[in-house]
């Protein structure tokens, strides 16, 4: 069964924050839940323009 976009968009939204997780430092603020939700909608966003791609 297919992975719907917002399946699609939250393992890559998982997988941006797990990589800016592990390159935090001392003057890296922590992520607002502003943050992840903005992180989250961007890869949505990302995953519905690809859609674009289908037919051509």
């Amino acid at each position: 069964m297919a992975k719907t976009d917002k399946e699609l968009a939250v393992e890559l939204a998982c997988a941006c924050l797990n990589t800016i997780g592990r390159n935090q430092t001392a003057i890296h603020k922590p992520l607002s839940a502003s943050d992840v939700d903005s992180i989250l909608r961007d890869c949505y966003n990302s995953i519905l323009s690809l859609e674009d791609f289908d037919d051509k």
